[in-house]
């Protein structure tokens, strides 16, 4: 058995304080022993997430623009020769 969590119709990205919105999921049951419409919650009775922010914000580069200009290729890989017509 396996589960998949599915979309169930309506989202909210605002962000108040600490709530980070919210956003209503099912969970699908995959399972050869279950129909494929089985699922955990439904699009009229969902579960609803509503994520909680609980650490600040992670600073990835205080300059990305300078960080971010070196090519993410290895200078020592081999070159690929041109396709020849």
């Amino acid at each position: 058995m396996q589960t998949q969590l599915r979309y169930a119709g309506f989202p909210a990205f605002l962000s108040v304080g600490d709530h980070m919105g919210s956003m209503h999921l099912k969970v699908g049951v995959i399972s050869p022993l279950v129909p494929r419409t089985c699922t955990i919650g439904t699009d009229t009775d969902p579960i609803v997430s509503k994520p909680l922010r609980t650490a600040g914000p992670d600073v990835i580069s205080p300059n990305p623009l300078k960080n971010n200009t070196q090519s993410a290729v290895p200078p020592n890989l081999p070159q690929v020769p041109h396709a020849v017509r």
